[in-house]
């Protein structure tokens, strides 16, 4: 117990061993998020290219939002997460912007419908033209992110802000649903 160094001898071998061998290389961040953008961005484009101004007015559930305002939300939340990452982007490395608080999302949520019910009062191929440019922007500063982005935390805590495809889902069942029933 008094003499120390027989015990750390062996374990500085260990050291110098691990040392010698030099680190080994991080395991990449799982980017398949991309794949899975890029497809929902296309099926965001095949879902929205038969909707009419007529489809836009249409409730997208009972007591919910129309077509219009899910469109309107969808493009207005890629539009703020392109602005997100272009700030997080801007300041480097060292200064991501801290998560979107859900209270705020919520909030928001909350606040908007209004003005995606105006954009969503405008021309149909306006409102699917807007929708297509805002998740193209947002899924192309994604795509561009570094490898300085702490993606695998941010998958964890909130994956949607870099997985778009996770948003996209749901509403992709509410514009469907509701086109099926003006169209049955």
């Amino acid at each position: 117990m008094l003499n120390r160094w027989t015990h750390r001898n062996a374990h500085l071998h260990q050291i110098e061993a691990a040392l010698a061998a030099g680190r080994p290389e991080a395991a990449p961040a799982d980017r398949s998020f991309i794949e899975r953008n890029d497809a929902s961005r296309s099926r965001l484009r095949s879902v929205l290219s038969s909707l009419t101004a007529v489809d836009l007015a249409e409730s997208a559930g009972e007591g919910q939002w129309t077509v219009g305002q899910v469109i309107g939300h969808l493009a207005f939340w890629d539009r703020f997460l392109a602005g997100r990452w272009r700030a997080a982007l801007a300041s480097g490395p060292g200064g991501q912007p801290s998560y979107l608080p859900h209270e705020l999302a919520d909030l928001l949520n909350d606040g908007l419908p209004a003005t995606w019910n105006a954009f969503a009062a405008t021309s149909a191929d306006a409102v699917i033209a807007e929708a297509l440019a805002a998740a193209e922007e947002s899924d192309s500063i994604i795509g561009g992110l570094p490898d300085s982005t702490p993606i695998d935390a941010i998958l964890a805590e909130r994956p949607a802000l870099l997985d778009r495809s996770i948003h996209r889902a749901s509403h992709f069942v509410e514009i469907e649903c509701a086109a099926g029933r003006q169209a049955s």
